[in-house]
């Protein structure tokens, strides 16, 4: 690489430096001029250049370097030898990487001017603005890049004026070229695909055509010979294979993927049983035809009771489908048995994980394609259900480069959906499942297996009967065949009990009449239809260590009794033994009080433990949990070693034992008594000198990243009793339901150990958890209900990334009065002068990150739990862009679903009244409808021609209201999606629309300078209301219709009556633009938010400002909430009732030759070491011992780091 240097006297001199020798430099971006007016290579080595026009783009970057301490700098025109082709192509592949190490670059725009301004519009920007916009730089292909890779981007006018840098401009650039701001703030662009970085270039132009190709090797990521002449098409053909050849090559790492152990087929520790070969013949053979019919339905529903041995034909069917290898043009693609109480297995938050880490085995290009979805989404496991599947399924499976010609028909078998312990989740599954009709390359059959639960019938009532079969196993079966079926397997099972016996050679020798055709017929008759009741029967008969003839004749006189039902019937004979063998009362008690502490707890576990895990949270030996088992193989599955979890063998066990019937019987388990003691346990071990601990994996440096701590390292000090008690001792708490005081063992645990749990949940994988956590522990713990949550929002992010910044940075910027700081005390040592903390959290409660680009409307679901956000969006030729609406959850900050669909800047969102639908407008000219739990749109609305501004729902959720710069508001009918009024009169655009609490009238405000109200039948205008000079941004109606708010550019807020007309206060005060006006709930309070940057809140009696809350970014929209005490905008989530400013004052801290900062980083020797969050970056400079950082809101903070 060769730089140009300053010689002084107006000298330069070309120096050349290798790659690992590089010092630092400056670097100039410009578009060329005429040819002839740029300085050369071969102009500078005969310093013959300085006559020509570019030699003062030369000068002006010579001295914008040197006065930032700059010597070199590099200018394309001159510092390539464009005459030598090997040196041209190795410059251009190596542009980017040169513009990507630039400490800065220097914009020059030659077309924009500051010497001018625009006269007589007050409102007028400045005219450099205009231009800037209009820039042929913005147009040139090389710009491209040069804008993207260098960190520091700063532009000037043609007269050398500082306009801003790429940050400070961010927006308009955006908008000038629909680059989304994640792109524009990074200088590596994995995370966007092909399409989308070369959709970045689309109506960019370059002199040499093929260079359109070559000026995007850098971005993306390739690397190609130069071959002037090929022609645009052919430059664009193999970067386009450089691509695909890479992306293929990218293979990935399964361990990458979450998925629940004991979930999928022929898992080493499921408990799975096959049909007995003479049995469920008909059955299976019905669904092995559905699996191999070319036009067979989406979905086949097998469904019954509890025990009627559903999951067993659904092992038998995945064992057919893995034995036909495609050979039938079918086979297995993925399984997922669910079984409530084994942790993963219980939830649906793994479930699609599981299910497409095993389709990426068995569709080629699909194992890239989610690669790189995480590679860009590194959270993405951590969101909702429907966003994991919306992403991680439909999004890769819909996707062009995925071709199913050759593959066979691929079935998912997905058993027990009902014993998802979560109901939402079971019918969400089951909904966005029914998305993958939309799946056409590939042949995707679901089969499932449930009971007939309330939470999964009502989706299939909904769907189409094309869509699938359904079954069930009991009424569908004929009576006779389960008969038959029950015989056949009760012959068998008790033949092998006789045979087992009589080779043993021990006790009595059974004789083949050991059970006649009787005895048969009665245990047929007490399982029918329950194959659950014969396969306990038959355990329990065929224990070795006790008589089966004995036994037998016990299940039989049970039979006689005639009241009991059929689980009494088989499970009461098994513990009825355990009291058989004491001799008098007062040992019964004492086993079944055992039995309800080992048993008790084995059933209300999260989910399994072994015999040693077991015993160690218990604290119990070895040897008496054996004993507590050892009676016990009929119904639970008992390894013969220590360290495999005892399992229960079907969830009808733990069904009966919690059961009221059961707990009037000794053997019978309180379920609250048992969360209740398991939670005491799991507080022990965590408290124990064994249990958790700061540091707890002893690493090196407090910054170190968890990803990079080794999995060994963890399991190493985090035994599997040790992450039970972390994952679940809240789940115990909530369950015994009792309230916890203070001074308790909750109480007394987290004064001491919280950091240190939390350490723990997010070495572990996690830390998502604690959100919802520390919600449950706020509703049953009084002292912590008492405590502000903003910490475990706040904190998240950090435990995550580093698990030991919550000894550092979490409490460093905790303040006083939260959680972390009451309960953990003070910042580390090393830490010398450490800040002077607020007194409470900011009046930013959470803030949520995810759309790549401006958010210009939010919204609050009618409940309070979720906010929809729309972010605006440039057109991208690929069409893969951001103009989504997100919807996020408000206690948790997660984003829920992300709607897509909309091709331009997504405008206004609303909530209907139930929450179940969404409705977005866009300057795509669409108005759209969203079913909030599946993401999928259900309305499309067409009849605007121009941009749709504003929308809202009408009270009832009948009808949607919606605004355009068409001047026109329409009326749409939200189940038909018909438009049925069409409301004329405004003469320029309709920036906001409401409607009044009866429905029966709409307000608009628009650029006319009026607002109107029309009534809603009739579509006449009803009122008029002038007296605004200036553009009508914002309208709305008081909670009893008395009112109309409306917020304009004049600056003021006017308060008018409905009935009369009549402005009834004007509120003055904003020095800007009104962009948003809001009443409050009780109509009492009007919040106001402008360009002035500032919110204010208004008393409606007197107009006069109660509260100014001022540094607050430009506010588009704004809601109260939770009481009138919160303030929801575009820009963040507030408090209402405190007036101070977003910045808090400054914090203190420091410097020595050995700390320095990398972005969100202090670090010492180039490790981490303090994480600073987002408020407290900026620009670093250091004084003596301290360092400074100066942050863009203003905030200044000092830090003293001892060495």
């Amino acid at each position: 690489m060769r730089l140009l240097k300053d010689e002084g006297h107006g000298n330069l001199s070309l120096v050349e430096y290798y790659d690992d020798k590089i010092p630092p430099y400056a670097i100039l971006s410009h578009t060329w001029g005429a040819d002839g007016e740029e300085v050369t290579f071969k102009d500078l080595m005969e310093n013959t250049g300085k006559n020509k026009a570019g030699y003062k783009k030369i000068e002006f970057c010579r001295d914008q370097a040197g006065s930032d301490g700059l010597q070199l700098f590099w200018v394309d025109t001159c510092c390539i030898k464009k005459s030598s082709d090997a040196e041209l192509s190795e410059s251009i592949n190596s542009m980017f990487r040169w513009y990507q190490h630039a400490i800065k670059c220097y914009v020059h725009l030659e077309d924009v001017s500051t010497s001018k301004r625009k006269r007589g519009d007050e409102n007028a920007q400045d005219s450099w603005e205009q231009a800037f916009r209009e820039s042929r730089w913005f147009t040139r292909g090389w710009t491209l890049q040069e804008l993207l890779a260098p960190t520091s981007v700063e532009f000037f006018s043609k007269e050398g004026n500082r306009l801003g840098d790429k940050r400070s401009l961010e927006q308009m650039i955006h908008k000038i070229t629909g680059i989304p701001l994640l792109a524009l703030r990074s200088s590596t662009f994995s995370q966007f695909m092909a399409d989308q970085k070369l959709g970045w270039a689309t109506n960019r132009q370059t002199t040499r055509e093929e260079d359109w190709a070559y000026s995007l090797l850098g971005i993306c990521a390739i690397s190609m010979p130069v071959i002037y002449g090929e022609g645009k098409e052919n430059a664009v053909r193999r970067l386009k294979k450089e691509i695909n050849d890479v992306f293929k090559t990218k293979k990935i790492d399964l361990g990458r993927i979450p998925y629940a152990k004991g979930a999928i087929f022929n898992s080493s520790d499921s408990i799975h049983t096959l049909c007995h070969p003479a049995t469920r013949t008909d059955l299976l053979a019905q669904v092995q035809q559905w699996a191999q019919l070319l036009d067979g339905k989406s979905i086949f529903w097998l469904y019954g009771g509890a025990g009627t041995g559903k999951s067993t034909v659904s092992w038998t069917f995945s064992q057919w489908l893995t034995n036909q290898r495609g050979m039938g043009g079918v086979e297995l693609g993925a399984s997922f048995f669910f079984k409530r109480g084994e942790g993963d297995r219980g939830s649906g938050n793994r479930f699609f994980p599981t299910i497409i880490r095993q389709l990426t085995k068995k569709i080629a290009g699909l194992d890239a394609l989610v690669a790189n979805i995480i590679d860009s989404d590194p959270f993405i496991f951590d969101k909702a259900i429907a966003e994991q599947f919306r992403r991680l399924v439909l999004q890769p499976l819909q996707d062009s480069s995925i071709n199913g010609a050759n593959l066979c028909t691929l079935i998912v078998v997905v058993d027990a959906l009902d014993e998802c312990e979560n109901e939402k989740d079971i019918r969400l599954i089951l909904e966005l499942w029914s998305q993958l009709l939309q799946v056409t390359k590939i042949n995707l059959r679901l089969f499932l297996t449930s009971r007939y639960e309330p939470s999964i019938w009502p989706v299939f009532q909904n769907m189409s009967v094309d869509m699938f079969r359904d079954i069930d196993l009991v009424d569908a079966v004929p009576l006779s065949t389960i008969q038959h079926d029950l015989s056949v397997y009760l012959n068998d099972s008790l033949a092998s009990i006789r045979k087992d016996n009589n080779d043993r050679l021990q006790g009595i020798v059974l004789h083949s009449d050991w059970v006649d055709s009787e005895k048969t017929r009665q245990l047929v008759e007490m399982a029918v239809p329950l194959f659950i009741v014969a396969a306990t029967v038959c355990r329990y008969i065929g224990d070795p260590r006790f008589d089966p003839g004995e036994r037998l004749q016990k299940i039989l006189r049970n039979q006689i009794i005639g009241h009991m039902s059929q689980m009494e019937l088989t499970y009461r004979p098994v513990l009825e033994h355990l009291t058989d063998q004491t001799e008098d009362d007062g040992s019964q008690e004492e086993l079944c009080r055992d039995f309800r502490t080992v048993v008790g707890s084995i059933v209300v576990l999260s989910e399994p433990l072994s015999k040693s895990g077991l015993a160690t949270l218990l604290g119990m030996s070895l040897q008496s949990i054996s004993q507590q088992l050892a009676p016990l193989h009929s119904v639970l599955r008992i390894p013969a070693d220590q360290d495999t979890p005892i399992r229960t063998l079907h969830l009808s066990f733990a069904e009966f034992l919690l059961s009221e019937k059961a707990q009037k019987q000794s053997f019978g388990v309180d379920g609250s008594n048992a969360h209740l003691a398991l939670s005491r346990h799991c507080l022990r071990v965590l408290s124990s000198p064994y249990g958790l601990r700061e540091n707890i994996c002893d690493l090196e440096c407090p910054g170190e990243l968890r990803h990079k701590v080794e999995s060994t390292t963890i399991t190493s000090r985090l035994s599997p009793v040790l992450q039970y008690a972390c994952r679940h001792w809240v789940h115990h708490v909530q369950h015994s339901h009792r309230q916890i005081h203070d001074n308790s063992e909750v109480h007394i645990f987290l004064k001491k150990h919280f950091l240190h749990w939390l350490e723990a949940l997010s070495l572990m994988d996690c830390i998502s958890e604690t959100i919802s956590l520390l919600g449950i522990l706020q509703s049953c713990v009084s002292f912590f209900s008492k405590m502000p949550g903003g910490s475990s929002l706040k904190n998240r992010f950090i435990a995550n990334l580093a698990p030991l910044q919550l000894y550092s940075s979490a409490i460093v910027f905790a303040p006083q009065t939260s959680l972390v700081r009451n309960i953990c005390g003070r910042p580390p040592t090393w830490i010398q002068q450490h800040p002077t903390s607020l007194i409470e959290w900011g009046l930013e409660l959470q803030k949520l990150e995810g759309h790549s680009h401006s958010v210009e409307a939010v919204a609050f679901s009618p409940d309070g739990a979720l906010l929809v956000s729309g972010s605006d969006g440039a057109l991208v030729a690929s069409g893969s862009n951001d103009e989504t609406i997100r919807l996020w959850g408000t206690q948790t900050g997660q984003e829920v679903q992300k709607l897509e669909g909309h091709s331009s800047s997504v405008r206004a969102v609303a909530f209907s009244p139930d929450g179940a639908l969404v409705v977005s407008g866009s300057d795509d000219h669409i108005i759209r409808l969203w079913d909030t739990q599946t993401g999928r749109e259900v309305q499309k609305l067409e009849g605007h021609s121009s941009s749709v501004r504003a929308v809202a729902f009408s009270p009832d959720g009948a009808l949607v209201v919606s605004g355009s710069d068409d001047h026109i508001i329409r009326l749409w009918d939200t189940q038909t999606g018909r438009e049925v009024q069409k409301l004329e009169g405004h003469s320029n655009w309709v920036n906001a629309v409401v409607f009044s609490p009866d429905g029966a009238l709409v307000v608009s405000g628009s650029d006319d300078h009026i607002i109107r109200l029309w009534d809603t039948q009739t579509g006449r205008e009803v009122q008029k209301l002038e007296g605004h000079s200036n553009w009508v941004n914002a309208v709305v109606f008081s909670p009893d219709g008395a009112l109309v708010a409306s917020g304009s550019d004049d600056h003021t807020i006017r308060l008018w009556d409905t009935q009369t007309g009549r402005e009834v206060q004007k509120l003055e005060g904003h020095s800007n633009w009104v962009n948003a006006v809001v009443f409050s709930p009780d109509g009492a309070l009007v919040a106001s938010g402008s360009d002035d940057h500032t919110i204010r809140l208004w008393d409606t009696q007197t107009g006069q400002v109660l509260k100014r809350l001022e540094k607050i970014p430009i506010i588009k929209t704004i809601y109260f909430a939770n009481n009138n005490t919160t303030l929801v905008t575009n820009r963040g989530t507030f408090d209402a009732s405190n007036g101070n400013s977003l910045n808090a004052d400054g914090i203190k801290a420091y410097k020595d030759k050995t700390i320095s900062v990398s972005v969100d980083w202090i670090q010492r020797r180039n490790q981490n070491l303090l994480w600073l969050p987002h408020e407290y970056r900026g620009i670093v400079t250091f004084n003596s011992d301290k360092l400074v950082v100066g942050a863009q809101s203003g905030l200044v903070s000092i830090f003293q780091i001892s060495d």
